[in-house]
């Protein structure tokens, strides 16, 4: 199973351009060049003259790609061969330096293009829709050669960052507790709080004593977190939550994800209240053999008086007691009506303990993700 990721966001300096060819090609335990040369320091070259050709030195100077593939399923020459294949497919015009690492479970390789095509000058363009083309052309290169295709699915949970940025300060954050990251920070708030709120409002003004401003409007389809001047740490202080779900993968992390958050707490909230309300307000109805139960629990041998039955047949507690002027069978159904709300009540705090739990679960495993499973890095 091979996986083709983009590392967004390269640097527009031609000293990251060889930074980044050296650290690939010092560390590779193989090295190819498509249309430039084998060796990094010669490809870095190569990359510069056809700049310098087409005076196109200044704006992006490269684009990175790595094709990663499942732990022992290739050596690192089929790494190699089956990215050139993949490259050939893809990369017609461009200076290309492939570099298979060997240094994690995983053998993967590395893919650096020179941003300016050799051949007319024109500047390397892939959107997120071509990358999605190209992995299409990597599974069917890959299956050819008999590997398994990824399924398309994201665990909850996992964490997908966009930008080169965005994965290291994440990266360093969660290695580091010490190290504070705001969009971490807020997604925790938003996990956490979240839980307790039974509505829109009663959630912003919580966030709200928590340091986040919170711009939710119905006419709008995003909601955007702003992050007090006190607790912020970094430059950027707007967050849209449709950007935190798509980094975090959170079922929660959206608009419909909030409101059915809510909408369950609320149920917790009710069910015991509905108990209680049941018991002390409203009359119990029985049926005339139903009460003939309770007489006998009671210790009673009279007779149901046909005065106490309604029409419908259902024989209520203001019937009963003026018929029999009994207390007793009130007091037993009256505790039998308050262990069935308590025996309620322990249920719904059970299940909302469980809840709870389930949920911190989740926000646990966003923190220990970066060390168990690392990031996935989408360009």
């Amino acid at each position: 199973m091979a996986i083709l990721k983009g590392i967004g966001n390269p640097s527009s300096k031609s000293g990251g351009a060889k930074s980044t060819l050296e650290y690939v090609g010092k560390k590779a335990a193989l090295t190819k060049g498509i249309y430039c040369s084998n060796d990094w320091k010669e490809a870095f070259n190569d990359f510069q003259n056809t700049k310098e050709f087409y005076n196109k030195e200044t704006g992006r100077q490269y684009l990175h790609y790595v094709q990663s593939f499942k732990e022992g399923e290739v050596t690192p020459e089929e790494a190699l061969e089956l990215t050139e294949k993949f490259c050939n497919k893809v990369i017609k015009d461009n200076e290309v330096f492939l570099a298979v690492h060997t240094d994690q479970k995983h053998t993967h390789c590395h893919v650096i293009v020179n941003s300016v095509s050799y051949v007319d000058g024109h500047k390397f363009q892939c959107s997120r829709n071509d990358l999605e083309k190209w992995k299409e052309i990597s599974n069917e290169i890959n299956k050819d050669h008999g590997l398994e295709i990824p399924q398309k699915t994201t665990e909850q949970g996992k964490i997908i960052a966009w930008k080169k940025e965005q994965y290291m300060a994440l990266k360093k954050s969660l290695k580091n507790k010490e190290v504070p990251n705001d969009s971490l920070n807020l997604v925790n708030s938003i996990l956490e709080i979240s839980k307790c709120c039974q509505n829109k409002n009663e959630f912003i003004e919580k966030m709200d004593s928590n340091g986040y401003q919170v711009d939710w409007q119905d006419h709008k389809k995003n909601i955007t977190f702003t992050v007090s001047e006190n607790i912020l740490t970094g430059k950027k202080n707007k967050f849209r939550l449709n950007t935190l779900g798509k980094t975090f993968n959170h079922e929660i992390l959206s608009k419909e994800g909030l409101e059915n958050e809510f909408s369950k707490t609320r149920e917790q909230y009710e069910r015991p209240e509905l108990s209680r309300v049941n018991t002390g307000k409203q009359p119990i109805e029985r049926t005339a053999n139903e009460l003939s139960e309770h007489q006998q629990e009671a210790g009673f041998r009279t007779k149901v008086d046909d005065r106490a039955i309604q029409q419908n047949g259902i024989i209520t507690r203001e019937s009963f007691r003026e018929s029999f002027g009994l207390r007793r069978v009130n007091t037993l159904d009256d505790k039998r009506h308050e262990r069935e709300s308590k025996r309620l009540a322990e249920e719904s705090e059970r299940e909302l303990k469980s809840r709870n739990e389930q949920q911190q679960r989740s926000s646990n495993k966003i923190k220990r993700k970066i060390n168990d499973r690392g990031f996935d890095i989408t360009d």
